[in-house]
């Protein structure tokens, strides 16, 4: 696996780099796909202002603790296989909050704080070996790209499927 984090490996490295950039991004658009549902969980779901903000604190703790312990140097020539792992688990979070259930959305979060907090160190090492110093302002895109793109994706889910948004929209980013 160290051998996947040399740099300078032509065609083959810019495509690594590139799928790590992308599966970045797409783990980000999984965790801000929830921001425009929040108030269909309140009106549909009946979450209570506690429930909405447990939300957002499964998340951000389990993100946090996950960086916490994941961020250690030692694994960053696995980077290959935990990115692939916490593209597993962003599976699974999804699969928790298409329930459209109070504990799958809150199970759902906490997965997809762990999926994040695995997957930024993972993804920004195989960029930056590959692109270099020039990989660490390609990671910062891919975070807000992904923000932008999960949160404007959700939200035309929502105009478009109404209601039905609260499992369609994890639906579609599972099968991404």
């Amino acid at each position: 696996m160290v051998a996947a984090l040399a740099p300078g490996r032509g065609a083959l490295g810019k495509l690594q780099a590139a799928l790590a950039a992308a599966s970045f991004m797409l783990l980000l658009a999984g965790t801000n796909t929830t921001t425009p549902l929040l108030p269909l969980y309140r009106d549909m779901l009946g979450f209570s202002p506690l429930t909405v903000t447990l939300t957002f604190v499964a998340y951000v703790s389990l993100l946090v603790a996950t960086l916490a312990v994941a961020s250690g140097p030692k694994l960053v020539r696995y980077a290959p296989s935990v990115l692939v792992a916490a593209l597993a688990v962003a599976l699974l979070a999804d699969l928790a909050l298409s329930t459209g259930t109070a504990p799958g959305i809150l199970a759902g979060r906490a997965l997809q704080g762990v999926s994040s907090g695995i997957g930024t160190g993972a993804a920004a090492a195989l960029v930056v070996a590959v692109v270099g110093n020039r990989g660490r302002a390609l990671t910062a895109t891919g975070n807000l790209a992904g923000a932008i793109l999960g949160t404007a994706a959700a939200q035309a889910v929502l105009h478009l499927a109404g209601a039905r948004a609260i499992s369609i929209s994890f639906e579609i980013h599972a099968g991404v």
